[in-house]
């Protein structure tokens, strides 16, 4: 048997597109991987990663071909292989864990019956199938696996969710496993603990991962070898340490500038805003949701508990902690989706009556949202000029050629060009995406934008340039954020104000020097310690 448990020889892939034009994604591609290792693989949007790891599982869309070029797994090469043929060696000889475990798992199966199906596939009873699930929920760190075996999907948390695709993955002992993007939208804790019960089941089985990521630090800390992708070809390789410490090449070295740090200096003015009075407080705010389980019956789970903070016009301030920690629904319960127990909220001075629809809306055309996902936010059978319109239009704000007016400056204002007015959210990229969500949030001249976890998908270079972009609007148009991160890296960068929060309560306030530096509770010393730091060699 091979001592490789991936290798890949000069490989081109293209995609036929409208029109008949050729796309070449991947341009003669070549690394290996040995059994028991871990390669990442790391660059920005569209430089080609995710289509190599299709290719490796030969799961490319109906227009994409390998055009040449040559895949091995364990010393058999593959890459010819009919479907049928290639079915049986999808979960036995290489796993898959890919990025959005919700989009990923069936929300009619439960849990056990998902992990049970890549057994049973394979040939496995039933009854044995089972009592593998069992162990492999223990070895990925989920407890009371007989109860959580019936649940389903949206019973779990987003860390538990990943773990399940882990254990998946895993389930039929594979050589190599690919792990497209696993943890890009879980928080550091999360992250390093999903990331550790990855680690620790591929050592167990001796298993090689092909870890993909625009995550460079994660890349650094988490591989023995790396590989930077950029426009289909790997410009540079090696192990993890060397190429963090000595990059050859130009585009590895703008990588590791964008990344951001610890280290790095926040890009806001400090003082910015701090003699203002606040454009919105809220006060004492209370929330609890009931659940229901068919493990675990009804339960009420406090999400906030006498939560209280203020914004001041002109400045950014970021809620940080892990997930379940009550940002999402403090900003929920700020954009009028969610309707506290307790509380209030004081905008502009007064206080907020959303029950009023007058009230509301006047109060939903100063504050506007920016979510993690544009593709999800934007609707695909708008194109880009109509939706940064819709909400003018909503508002009864101009006419048409005075809305088409607006939408050009507001291309202008987020650095693209009107030229994609005409396009749809599929033909443009993550971080363009991104951009016209902003745009869109921008359109009715707000005071506060609530960004709930706005870069978390992007890769490094496009997330520095819409930091950046979001500086430069603040400045320009004297806006207000709520910025909601699990990055704290990021947070450090952009935020005037930093409340760390946990299990729905504020634990630490402070400036992002006094929090980083000098941080208070141990459960921000614990968020800190877990930011993901390069291998020592």
């Amino acid at each position: 048997m091979s001592e490789l448990a991936l290798e890949i020889r000069d490989l081109s892939i293209s995609y036929l597109l409208p029109g008949d034009d050729i796309f070449e994604a991947v341009k003669n591609v070549s690394l290996s991987i040995p059994i028991g290792s871990t390669l990442a693989l790391v660059g920005e949007s569209g430089s080609g990663k995710s289509t190599l790891a299709a290719a490796v599982n030969l799961l490319l869309p109906s227009n994409g071909r390998i055009d040449s070029g040559r895949i091995m797994l364990e010393g058999r090469e593959i890459q010819a292989l009919p479907q049928a043929q290639m079915r049986a060696i999808r979960g036995k000889h290489v796993g898959l864990v890919p990025q959005d475990p919700m989009s990923n798992l069936n929300p009619m199966m439960t849990i056990g019956d998902q992990i049970a199906e890549a057994l049973t596939a394979h040939g496995e009873s039933k009854r044995n199938a089972r009592t593998r699930v069992l162990e492999l929920l223990e070895l990925v760190g989920i407890s009371n696996g007989a109860d959580r075996y019936s649940q389903f999907p949206h019973e779990f948390s987003g860390g538990m969710r990943q773990r399940v695709l882990i254990a998946m993955g895993m389930a039929c002992q594979p050589k190599l496993l690919v792990a497209d993007e696993p943890t890009s939208a879980l928080d550091v804790s999360v992250q390093r603990k999903v990331l550790d019960q990855l680690e620790d089941m591929a050592q167990k089985m001796g298993t090689a991962v092909l870890l993909i990521t625009h995550d460079i630090a994660l890349a650094a800390e988490r591989a023995d070898q790396v590989a930077v992708m950029y426009g289909g070809e790997i410009v540079e390789a090696g192990p993890s340490v060397q190429l963090l410490n000595d990059p050859q090449h130009q585009y590895t070295k703008r990588l590791l500038a964008a990344a951001p740090s610890l280290v790095d200096e926040s890009i806001v003015a400090s003082s910015k805003g701090s003699d203002e009075p606040p454009i919105i407080s809220v006060h004492n705010l209370q929330k609890t949701f009931s659940l229901r389980s068919a493990a675990a019956g009804s339960r009420s789970i406090q999400a906030l508990g006498n939560v209280s903070f203020e914004i001041r016009r002109g400045t950014t301030l970021s809620l940080v902690g892990e997930s379940g920690s009550g940002k999402s629904t403090a900003a929920n319960i700020l954009l009028g989706l969610e309707t506290p127990d307790q509380g209030e909220i004081i905008f502009e001075s007064d206080r907020l009556n959303l029950k009023s629809r007058k009230s509301a809306k006047t109060f939903r055309r100063q504050v506007q949202p920016v979510f993690q996902n544009p593709f999800a936010s934007l609707d695909p059978r708008y194109s880009v000029g109509e939706s940064i319109i819709e909400p003018l239009k909503v508002h009864g704000i101009g006419g048409r050629e005075q809305q088409l007016a607006r939408s050009r400056e507001l291309m202008d204002a987020v650095a693209l060009p009107s030229s994609l007015l005409s396009r749809y959210p599929h033909e443009l990229s993550g971080g363009q995406r991104q951009r016209i969500a902003i745009a869109r949030a921008l359109s009715l001249s707000p005071s506060l934008i609530v960004l709930d976890e706005a870069v978390s998908a992007l890769d490094v270079i496009v997330q520095k340039q819409i930091l950046d972009l979001l500086v430069e609007l603040q400045a320009e148009l004297n806006l207000s954020y709520l910025f909601i991160s699990h990055d704290l890296a990021v947070v450090r960068m952009i935020s005037h104000y930093v409340h760390v929060m946990q299990a729905g309560k504020i634990l630490e306030s402070g400036t992002p020097q006094q929090i980083f530096q000098n941080p208070k509770t141990d459960y921000t010393k614990q968020l800190l310690s877990a930011i993901p730091k390069p291998r020592q060699g």
